[in-house]
């Protein structure tokens, strides 16, 4: 088991980062907690200019970066903690990483759940998502977790559907997602990485 924190902000450099932990987790389960300052990742086979608002990205001087998983296109600032899980493709068991994530935000008093295949939410809104890449050696598996991030800053940089938005019943981005810390005040990036490290180690070692 192994702990990886990030120092850099640096959206490449992250993501080279954990491309370079796929390489070394053959023979541990491996947590890497990361940041980036400004950036819209998208995955690994969307079409860039139907998920981002170029012009924006332009005039916020955004990164915008492709990930080796699936999924959607995510905006990262300071707000967000992100969070991978690398690990021995026999060792992998999603059950257990959901529940480093639910009883991670239980202990701040709020009631966290998967929401379909890719979410976890609380009250119907989603707070974090997930993508995923593997091959006949690794699991990958990485999220975001927002804490207090900017939505308005984030709905105008992505190009998000008018159908996709109504499967869900609602008008903008913002409503269909949610700030940790707007639900409990007390909740930091640094007391969630805190709480989210410390329960990795505990739920692993318990089951491993």
């Amino acid at each position: 088991m192994k702990l990886f924190i990030s120092n850099r902000f640096d959206a490449v450099d992250n993501l080279n980062f954990e491309k370079y932990l796929t390489q070394i987790a053959e023979n541990s389960s491996i947590l890497y907690l990361w940041q980036n300052q400004n950036a819209v990742i998208i995955g690994q086979n969307q079409i860039a200019e139907s998920e981002v608002n170029f012009e924006i990205a332009q005039k916020f001087q955004t990164q915008i970066v492709r990930r080796i998983t699936g999924g959607g296109a995510v905006f990262h600032d300071l707000g967000n903690l992100n969070f991978s899980f690398v690990m021995p493709r026999n060792l992998y068991d999603r059950n257990l990483t959901s529940r480093i994530i639910i009883e991670t935000i239980a202990q701040f008093d709020l009631k966290a759940y998967r929401d379909g295949r890719n979410d976890f939410a609380i009250d119907g809104r989603k707070f974090s998502g997930l993508a995923f890449h593997s091959n006949d050696r690794i699991f990958l598996e990485h999220g975001t977790l927002m804490i207090d991030v900017n939505l308005r800053k984030m709905e105008s940089l992505l190009t998000v559907t008018r159908e996709k938005l109504q499967r869900h019943g609602i008008q903008s981005v913002p409503e269909r997602v949610v700030n940790l810390k707007s639900l409990n005040p007390k909740i930091s990036i640094e007391s969630i990485r805190t709480a989210l490290a410390q329960k990795f180690f505990e739920i692993w070692r318990e089951n491993r």
